[in-house]
């Protein structure tokens, strides 16, 4: 029998509002239903706008949605919770249970204190006062492939971007989360660290029995190590499946084109590149109610503009949004 997953989002929709008089509404999420297992590293990938970064704050309670249902199965219960309707206690938990991690390093730290005081805080929240709180500061420091004597005593300023986010990572895993939200982790650091980083992620996940999703505009750093990879654009998921099967044979002409558009050193075809960009430059897209990438896509007929494809099952844990496939 297949474990449950740790986490499911099921049509979750997030609409905001524009302007003050004749109000108008843009819809961040549309419908969106995906689930997240227990031990999986996950790759959450997107152009800027696919709201990527709303689907995070919905999970970490920090953005409410305008409907739909993130549901969570705290550790050792079989019964779900709605993220939304939780109770005080049941919030606690979750707050230690669900971590998050944002983009921005140098914001996520007082310039005011030093790094430890963040640490400090963390362990007192979540561990309470009867702990030693120094050797949970070391472990998580080491953990992170920190030496502990050479970032302790420091304020952020004189840090760099890579160490204060293995720091920002280091205080999530205090509290030992079953799930860490990394929303444009390594997007703010150089591309050497942004390797080594994504491979701690790696480690941690198996160290730690815990879950990553990470979020990230970069394709190519959702192939490198991930186990799945959720394809999100203009707010739906267009396509989701196993990184090596994404790999392999992507489906969504929109997945397509985010492999095509990697830098090689081979001589290879770009076909539906040439053509989104040829449509692009010739201002041919046009606003549909269909699927929502129709007005760039090479191959859309007229039922993919006028009707939204939903998302189906093509192999295994395969799936795809588009009426190429049905």
């Amino acid at each position: 029998m297949p474990l449950k997953p740790l986490l499911v989002v099921k049509d979750l929709v997030k609409d905001y509002s524009i302007g003050i008089v004749g109000r108008k509404y843009v819809r961040a999420l549309d419908k969106v239903t995906l689930d997240i297992n227990e031990k999986e590293f996950i790759a959450l990938v997107g152009e800027s706008g696919s709201g990527k970064t709303t689907l995070a704050r919905i999970v970490l309670r920090l953005t409410p949605p305008t409907s739909g249902r993130v549901l969570y199965k705290f550790k050792e219960s079989d019964d779900y919770v709605n993220v939304w309707s939780m109770d005080d206690e049941q919030i606690r938990r979750y707050r230690a249970e669900v971590q998050g991690i944002f983009q921005d390093p140098y914001t996520s730290f007082n310039p005011f204190y030093k790094v430890d005081r963040a640490l400090k805080v963390a362990v007192k929240k979540f561990l309470g006062e009867g702990v030693d709180e120094d050797k949970v500061i070391r472990e998580v420091l080491e953990a992170v492939r920190l030496n502990p004597d050479e970032v302790l005593g420091r304020y952020p300023h004189q840090l760099s971007g890579g160490q204060l986010q293995r720091i920002s990572i280091a205080r999530a895993l205090i509290p030992r989360p079953r799930l860490l939200i990394a929303d444009e982790y390594i997007s703010m650091v150089d591309m050497s660290t942004r390797a080594d980083i994504i491979n701690l992620s790696r480690d941690l996940v198996d160290k730690f029995d815990m879950s990553i999703v990470m979020i990230t505009h970069e394709m190519n750093m959702a192939l490198y190590a991930t186990d799945r990879i959720i394809v999100l654009f203009k707010g739906v998921v267009v396509e989701q499946g196993d990184t090596r099967e994404i790999l392999k044979e992507p489906l969504h002409p929109y997945t397509q084109l985010l492999i095509e558009a990697l830098p090689s050193i081979e001589k290879r075809e770009r076909k539906i590149l040439s053509k989104t960009i040829e449509i692009q430059r010739l201002g041919l897209h046009e606003v549909t109610t269909g699927c929502p990438f129709a007005p760039r896509c090479p191959y859309a007929f007229d039922r993919c503009k006028s009707k939204k494809p939903t998302l189906t099952n093509y192999r295994g844990r395969h799936m795809v949004a588009c009426w190429l496939y049905v």
